[in-house]
């Protein structure tokens, strides 16, 4: 049985791996067009089958809208060209987009299809995409920004693609929202943007001003409906934050691990960050220590780990001040944070033996008990009869 499901597995593999062989042999250029509808519209797009296949390739077309679609050939001889002829209807009822697949696929022999052989066709897609327009105004808007530092100008782009029937004329507003509402308030230049065309703007905005912090950048369009878009932005500074830290240590005569946490707040890259870290009481210091360096590139979250030996502590919380050095295009920085942290001494193993040992024959007793009484029970039984 065994033998079986490898012999299956195997067939099924190499049948996988001579289908992504096959498909990635047969190629087609160009990947596709893109057209907006027009009454009538007529276009032609020769596409170049390129692939080492020497089986016959049929060309077809799949789609809402493949009925007007007509080749110069229906099929190749393993590679070759032909010419697809868009021709449009003057209307369209539908909106929106519609895709035309144009298929190049193998043909697949009928004949070992009946005598239940397993057979693969290769095929290809590229598409040709038509956009019908919608009846009125309708506008499609994105907006897109980047994460700087202070000081630094970051650009918001804004795409507008008129998706109706009508002409639009627009004034974009683009607001910066800090944490406590909008902080500034900027225009885009008045547009006109004619049915199904499309067009890209950009507004810089200088961020001397700012803080540094999370931001959102949100733009609205009124083209007789209100549209809009947002775009989630920081502003960074040379700075790094402590967000964690080993604080349990067991008391050990070997090697610790301490671990802390760090995050970058800055839009680069950010060189031999390292922590120092002291340990001490009211009696001053007791034990410091470095930990590994590393670099952080733009708001990486990383731990960086120190090793000490645990053996002098004794039980209970010292207070310890991690200090984290950093250093960013040749500027030199640190900041610190007082912590607590615990430690703790930890259980012989040979208590818990004794427990275990203990437990263990507290229940083979009660065993041995029950076994006893439910003998003697028997035993009488027995005699009675």
């Amino acid at each position: 049985m065994m033998l079986k499901k490898t012999v299956v597995y195997g067939m099924l593999f190499v049948f996988l791996l001579f289908a992504f062989e096959s498909v990635s042999s047969l190629r087609v250029s160009p990947s596709g067009r893109e057209y907006n509808f027009a009454p009538g519209l007529e276009a032609s797009v020769k596409f170049n089958v390129i692939g080492n296949l020497q089986t016959e390739l049929s060309i077809s077309a799949e789609g809402d809208l493949a009925k007007y679609i007509t080749f110069d050939r229906t099929s190749v001889q393993g590679e070759g060209e032909f010419v697809a002829t868009l021709k449009l209807p003057d209307t369209i009822d539908v909106p929106g987009f519609h895709r035309i697949w144009i298929v190049i696929a193998e043909k697949v022999d009928d004949e070992l299809i009946s005598q239940g052989m397993i057979t693969t066709s290769v095929a290809v897609r590229p598409a040709i995409d038509i956009y019908v327009p919608y009846p009125g105004r309708y506008l499609d808007i994105s907006l897109k920004g980047h994460d700087v530092n202070v000081g630094e100008s970051v650009n918001f782009d804004l795409s507008l693609s008129s998706k109706g029937t009508e002409t639009l004329i627009v004034t974009p507003r683009l607001d910066i929202h800090s944490n406590n509402g909008i902080f500034e308030t900027l225009y885009y230049t008045t547009r006109t943007i004619e049915s199904q065309e499309a067009i890209s703007l950009r507004k810089t905005v200088d961020t001397s001003n700012y803080t540094a912090g999370n931001y959102k950048a949100v733009v609205y369009v009124d083209y007789g409906t209100l549209a809009s878009s947002e775009y989630d932005f920081r502003i960074g500074q040379l700075s790094i934050s402590i967000l964690g830290y080993t604080n349990k240590i067991p008391i050990q005569d070997k090697n610790q691990a301490f671990d802390v946490e760090i995050e970058s707040g800055w839009n680069d890259l950010i060189d031999g960050a390292y922590a120092d870290v002291t340990f001490f009481n009211s009696s001053g210091k007791i034990l410091d220590f470095r930990t590994i360096s590393t670099t952080l590139t733009p708001w990486e979250k990383k731990k960086i780990t120190g090793y000490f030996n645990s053996v002098n502590f004794t039980e209970g919380f010292y207070d310890a001040n991690i200090s984290v050095t950093y250093f960013g295009r040749s500027q030199g920085k640190s900041t610190s944070q007082l912590v607590k942290v615990e430690f703790f001494k930890v259980k012989s193993s040979k208590l818990w033996y004794l427990i275990g040992g203990i437990a263990l024959l507290i229940i083979m007793a009660l065993i041995l008990i029950k076994i006893l009484r439910k003998n003697g029970s028997n035993k009488k039984s027995i005699k009675k009869k």
